[in-house]
């Protein structure tokens, strides 16, 4: 918003940088009227975006990069599951990313509460962390089924080989 403002009428283009797929009724249409240019991470934020009056052919999705060999698929790290608690032989069903509402991660606990039964043998692994944390602990508490809350971690690729899936139970992407 400050530099919108600062370079408004001297000639500056302004380049808006946006990672939120949620709307902000109080500042998107002003940012997108001062912007030049909208790079956005999604295709759930550039279509946010796209439909702000005069938006449309501003905003350009570039995608976070990935190293695609970091996170070639390969056996686990059978120390890995011993440090977190998990039985090698029972899989992982594994959810990276923000413990909070809009990512969803209380769906996937009611989700994984209603199939226990179904599927007694499988565990769950969160990494992440977030104010649903206390929540979510209390509730995986209440299940007599094994899940981990690994918290923010650096060694993602790792720990995405020890899943048997992995699951984006986001509301909003």
């Amino acid at each position: 918003l400050y530099a919108g403002l600062a370079t408004r009428g001297i000639g500056i283009p302004l380049v808006w940088h946006v990672r939120v797929a949620e709307p902000d009724p109080r500042l998107d249409r002003l940012l997108a009227r001062l912007a030049r240019a909208i790079v956005v991470n999604s295709s759930a934020t550039g279509a946010r975006l796209a439909r702000l009056v005069g938006a449309a052919g501003k905003v350009t999705v570039v995608p976070n990069g990935v190293d695609g060999q970091r996170f070639a698929p390969g056996p686990p790290d059978p120390a890995l599951f011993g440090a977190l608690g998990l039985d090698p032989l029972i899989p992982v069903v594994g959810y990276f990313g923000r413990l909070e509402r809009g990512k969803g991660v209380d769906v996937l606990m009611e989700a994984a509460a209603l199939l226990h039964d179904k599927l007694p043998t499988t565990a769950l692994l969160f990494v992440g962390d977030g104010l649903l944390r206390a929540t979510l602990s209390a509730r995986a508490a209440s299940l007599d089924m094994p899940v981990r809350f690994a918290g923010h971690r650096d060694d993602v690729a790792a720990l995405l080989r020890l899943c048997a899936a992995v699951v984006l139970p986001s509301r909003q992407e």
